[in-house]
């Protein structure tokens, strides 16, 4: 499941002219901490969720003359997190004293999250040849190799 799931249900009262509100209760634990009192919509949206994480949640159901009545605990796992995948671009064949640029700008998260150069984008040299210049400061990196 998503990591911004929408909990829905449906509810009603079986006593016409009954108004129902809902107790929504959400945790890692077994439905046991109360997130939303006294609420009528039959939804309810948590804050953005932890990956590979089980999450359980319940609904209490009351109307306006002090009937309740409570659901079954339901669960669900979030989804773990992929790992975004890292294109410089094209293989590049260069003679020497060229300059090489490499463009990180198509890569992605194959799991929809957004990239940012904080978060991701970070060239390093593992090796490059003797008098070679690199500025690697943001995706879009160039290289010099010596003469």
């Amino acid at each position: 499941m998503s990591i911004i799931p929408t909990l829905s249900w449906s509810g009603g009262d079986p006593d016409s002219g009954d108004t129902v509100s809902y107790d929504v209760y959400f945790d890692t634990g077994g439905a046991t901490t109360k997130v939303s009192s006294g609420q009528t919509p039959t939804a309810y949206i948590p804050v953005t969720l932890k990956y590979a994480t089980t999450y359980y949640w319940k609904i209490v159901a009351r109307d306006n003359n002090g009937a309740e009545t409570e659901g079954n605990v339901w669960s669900f796992t979030t989804k773990p997190n992929t790992p975004p995948v890292a294109n410089a671009g094209p293989d590049q064949i260069v003679t020497t004293g060229s300059k090489v640029i490499i463009d990180g700008s198509k890569s992605y998260d194959p799991g929809g999250d957004s990239l940012t150069w904080l978060d991701f984008w970070s060239w390093s040299m593992v090796s490059m040849p003797a008098g070679s210049k690199a500025n690697v400061s943001s995706k879009a990196t160039s290289i010099l190799h010596p003469m």
